[in-house]
């Protein structure tokens, strides 16, 4: 049997089991239980040009974090990504996917009112010029030309998305150990139920899945003792590594993995 085929299944087992995997309808969560979890509510404006470069902190539940973007890496990213977190879009949003070795992945709002101003307003593609190494942080994508607001953190060296047209926009200068330390024991189950999370928001999310880590702010660094720490990810890759227990040691270990996607969400 030829690789592709197999690398075909594997994709398809691995989607409808993580959309398979829980029994959850909508209709369980009450018209407005998101407002009620105190998600607030945020207009996103157009698309601002970003500078050339910028810092972002992020303090998450598991502590602060720290994102350097250059624009030159990919302009259209930088520019949604700085748009974002002025309008505090990405305030109170939940790490919905988090798989060990691979992809830490966030981007849908709490509140369902804000996510639907979002949906359909996607941005064109950027030429890759870097690669997704361990740190860097990419925007998820559907197909060609559909970047809108989910992004991802490599855990790994994962090279093997870039010819898939995912462009990293910046990396993590600091703070990768809190990154590496998100709650994970959810691992795709949440990946397939991204309509679910848009329809519900952080109602839905605490319902079904209440241990996920989150992002309490989300701000430009205009402090220049922030700005000026950290130029790579602080955290080498540990020695035991991120590798799921079944990796083939010999073969890619990019096949065992979902590509991050905007799937069912947008």
């Amino acid at each position: 049997m030829s690789r592709l085929p197999c690398l075909f299944s594997l994709f398809c087992l691995c989607f409808i089991g993580a959309s398979c995997s829980e029994n959850i309808q909508t209709g369980n969560v009450a018209p407005g239980e998101a407002l009620q979890n105190n998600t607030p509510y945020v207009e996103v404006p157009n698309d601002s040009r970003a500078p050339d470069e910028y810092f972002v902190r992020v303090e998450t539940s598991k502590g602060p974090l720290i994102v350097k973007v250059m624009r030159a890496w990919s302009p259209k990213g930088a520019d949604r990504f700085y748009t974002l977190v002025n309008s505090k879009f990405y305030d109170e949003t939940r790490f919905f996917r988090v798989v060990k070795g691979f992809v830490v992945q966030w981007g849908i709002h709490g509140n369902p009112d804000v996510q639907r101003q979002v949906v359909g307003r996607m941005i064109g593609d950027d030429p890759p010029q870097q690669s997704n190494r361990r740190g860097t942080i990419t925007f998820a994508t559907s197909g060609k030309h559909s970047r809108t607001t989910q992004v991802f953190i490599n855990l790994r060296d994962n090279t093997g998305l870039d010819s898939q047209g995912f462009t990293p926009f910046g990396e993590v200068v600091e703070g990768m150990n809190v990154v590496e330390s998100f709650y994970g024991g959810y691992n795709e189950r949440p990946t397939g139920l991204q309509g679910q999370i848009g329809e519900g928001g952080n109602a839905f999310l605490a319902k079904h899945f209440p241990e996920l880590d989150f992002i309490k702010t989300a701000k430009i660094a205009d402090d220049p003792a922030v700005a000026a720490r950290g130029q790579s990810p602080d955290e080498t890759p540990s020695e035991n590594g991120n590798a799921p227990p079944s990796e083939d040691a010999a073969g890619d270990p990019e096949e065992k993995f979902i590509a991050p996607s905007t799937e069912t969400s947008n």
